[in-house]
């Protein structure tokens, strides 16, 4: 056994002298790994490297979404964790979506309110019945339609009503005869 060591020792030497080995093959080397923060997009928020099971912290502004229609967003960290790197990876925002919730209200002639709802996008408003006014000593009234603004034109009939704006109040249209 002595002797296989001695022989392995002289073989290992002669590699080094002859510049057929490296010392640094039993070194350890010091891995690094990038860390790529994206947003809901796909669009790259920041890049760094970090190395081996270290931790990667973001430094730049609060990711944002901005509304659609349908929600709100809310940023709500990362997709993976920040600690104990050990390969490259790529984490992406995450986002809390909540509902957008708009009122609509119906009003009639004497600023009574017909009905008010809340909806959220693409649900379907709920119309009212067609209110009645009563005539006067001078003429009948025709209910046309509804109007954003008490005393206004036309705006919505019963067809496009689902085009009315959040927060709308919509006010009878009198047509009088």
């Amino acid at each position: 056994m002595k002797r296989c060591k001695k022989m392995i020792t002289s073989i290992l030497t002669a590699a080094l002298l002859l510049g057929l080995m490296s010392m640094n093959v039993f070194a350890a080397e010091e891995y690094t790994y990038t860390v790529t923060f994206k947003d809901w997009n796909g669009n790259v928020l920041d890049t760094q490297t970090v190395n081996y099971n270290g931790n990667a912290i973001y430094g730049g502004t609060t990711p944002s979404r901005t509304a659609d229609n349908t929600y709100t967003y809310t940023f709500d960290g990362w997709d993976q964790a920040l600690t104990n790197i050990k390969s490259d990876i790529t984490v992406n925002a995450k986002y809390i979506s909540t509902y957008i919730d708009y009122t609509v209200k119906f009003v009639d002639y004497d600023d009574k309110e017909l009905s008010a709802g809340v909806y959220h996008f693409d649900d379907t408003i709920v119309v009212p019945a067609n209110p009645t006014k009563a005539a006067d000593k001078t003429y009948t009234y025709t209910f046309t339609g509804w109007s954003t603004t008490d005393g206004g034109a036309v705006a919505y009939d019963a067809a496009s009503i689902m085009d009315a704006p959040d927060g709308t109040t919509l006010y009878a249209v009198w047509q009088s005869e």
